[in-house]
């Protein structure tokens, strides 16, 4: 293949790429490096006139798409309140221009992923005191059932047994949480932060005290 035809083909995939990111309405930064990047190679007279700023241009265009991507996902997180998963766009506009090339960009962003990513592990280890919620319900209508006396050792047998299940179940909860984050512990106060409030979907009533059933029952006090 001549460096003519080469030079041909190039134009058509960055002029094809510009046209994706332009249709894109989240893509409005990683759009106009894409264009740059198409008027560049349009106007290159030569292979080694493109090789000139080939590297720049497709270092701008990872920092584009870095910081497009970061944007979209911290406007989602702001509508829906994840303030946790909302830290990792937020440490990637902070230091996605510190990247020099594109190696240190993938490595800082590989990083910024894996670091975040186990700090939204330990915080969602929090929503699942709500998997407790109908074995909460059953203790309590075993222990509140009007049943002849001859029957309610039956029923706090079940309401014992139940409760040992779920303690032993959360118990593997905090060690897992403990392996993330030493010293981890549930935080009713996370419990109600409207990020997982929302997936628990009762009365304010009925949630604190199924909250507060699980700290007594299960989690014994804590």
């Amino acid at each position: 293949m001549s460096d003519g035809d080469r030079l041909a083909d190039y134009r058509d995939y960055y002029r094809s790429r510009a046209r994706r990111s332009a249709a894109n309405p989240l893509y409005p930064e990683t759009a106009a490096a894409q264009r740059a990047m198409a008027d560049t190679v349009d106007a290159a007279a030569s292979i080694e006139d493109l090789q000139a700023t080939a590297v720049e241009l497709s270092l701008a265009m990872g920092h584009a798409l870095a910081r497009d991507q970061a944007n979209a996902r911290a406007a989602v997180y702001a509508e829906t309140a994840e303030t946790v998963r909302a830290q990792g766009p937020a440490e990637v506009l902070a230091a996605v221009e510190s990247a020099t090339d594109a190696p240190a960009l993938a490595s800082l962003l590989a990083a910024i992923e894996q670091r975040t990513g186990f700090a939204v592990t330990v915080d969602e280890l929090t929503r699942l005191w709500a998997t407790s919620l109908t074995t909460l319900e059953n203790v309590e209508m075993w222990r509140t059932a009007q049943v002849p006396e001859r029957w309610r050792a039956e029923l706090e047998t079940y309401a014992t047994e139940a409760i040992a299940g779920e303690r032993q179940a959360w118990a593997q909860v905090e060690a897992e949480g403990s392996r993330h984050q030493p010293g981890w512990s549930f935080d009713p106060d996370v419990a109600r932060a409207e990020r997982h409030r929302r997936l628990v979907p009762v009365a304010d009533a009925v949630f604190e005290r199924r909250l507060a059933e699980h700290g007594s029952l299960v989690r014994g006090g804590r």
